[in-house]
């Protein structure tokens, strides 16, 4: 019998969060038809104990892959290419999923002919415990979708359109023939683009079920990371760009869907040169390159983005400081203007 859905979880020195993580996907209403895959990447810690003890205890649900380190993009490579199931979903090692929705949510993969599945998320503060919803609930949820329709409602469910929201169909994935850059942060972002180019239909499902952890100072989202890495986000947008000439005809659906998703990560990198970055002048110099960049390759972009790009450098000249930013984001301010900066 097919496993309605592969579970990939990446898993380097993940000894601390391991065990909840897949914990959560001990439903026994749905054990027999879902696939738990851990990588563990070349963990130094107790990470592999932790997937062997589920191995033993669950035979046929959880399957250890072990390697040299290749990076959260290689471990997710590792595992798709050996999945089982009709679908395919990345859960990070530090994450978890709500057991409950489980049978919900494999019901609706058992039954669907979509080439992606979008739900709804949470993050959750690991300090507060503080939860914040992502809900893809809109006028399209509940059944099929083409990339048309998709984008009609994207501007409400485009948090959702992310790697804590989506699920391919794996013959989908598999004939993309993407692999995820190795040994770089930020790829999630490839992962939530670039199959969307094979991508023909796509089914809303509004049911919470990815559980994202926040708040870890280690996190590829920390500020100081960023801005360490940001060389990171511009392989990524690099990457993205050279995965779409590789396209003969993209569909109008799929160029609508990309430059969405490329404009939010390039906007990213001068978030994090014009704000993020403590020393002005350095990053303001880091951003006008990387626009130069851009424009040579995909001027469409900026273009999509050149108020927002504006209000940035604004901010930076104005030393606003990248925490007042995110909650500014956070905010209904950010809400209210943000139609104004797509105009």
């Amino acid at each position: 019998m097919e496993k309605a859905v592969t579970f990939a979880v990446a898993a380097y020195n993940a000894e601390k969060y391991l065990d909840t993580c897949l914990s959560s996907f001990l439903c026994p209403e749905v054990l027999g038809q879902i696939e738990v895959l851990v990588v563990d990447d070349g963990s130094t810690d107790g990470t592999a104990q932790i997937a062997r003890r589920f191995c033993k205890q669950h035979p046929g649900v959880f399957r250890l892959l072990s390697q040299e380190n290749k990076g959260h993009g290689g471990a997710l490579n590792t595992a798709f290419a050996q999945a089982a199931g009709k679908y395919l979903r990345p859960v990070d090692a530090d994450d978890w999923v709500v057991t409950e929705n489980l049978p919900r949510y494999v019901q609706a993969l058992n039954s669907a002919k979509a080439d992606a599945v979008i739900t709804s998320y949470h993050t959750v503060d690991m300090v507060s415990g503080k939860k914040r919803a992502f809900s893809c609930e809109c006028e399209k949820a509940g059944r099929e979708n083409s990339l048309i329709e998709l984008m009609e409602v994207y501007d409400s469910i485009a948090p959702c359109c992310s790697f804590h929201g989506i699920t391919y169909r794996a013959e989908l994935y598999r004939a993309s023939g993407l692999r995820l850059s190795e040994h770089i942060f930020y790829e999630d972002q490839e992962y939530a683009a670039l199959p969307f180019f094979q991508v023909k239909s796509v089914q809303i499902l509004p049911l919470f079920l990815y559980q994202y952890q926040i708040g870890n100072g280690e996190q590829s989202v920390a500020f100081h990371n960023q801005v360490k890495r940001i060389s990171h986000i511009e392989q990524v947008v690099l990457r993205m760009m050279e995965y779409k000439r590789g396209i003969p005809a993209p569909s109008p659906g799929s160029l609508s869907y990309y430059f969405e998703k490329l404009a939010t990560t390039t906007v990213s990198y001068h978030a994090t040169a014009l704000l993020k970055n403590p020393h002005k002048r350095e990053g303001r110099r880091q951003s006008a390159l990387f626009f130069a960049e851009v424009e040579q390759q995909e001027p469409e972009v900026n273009r999509r983005i050149s108020r927002k790009l504006k209000t940035l450098r604004l901010f930076s000249r104005l030393h606003l400081s990248p925490v007042l930013y995110q909650r500014l984001l956070d905010s209904g301010v950010y809400k209210r203007v943000r139609g104004w900066w797509r105009k």
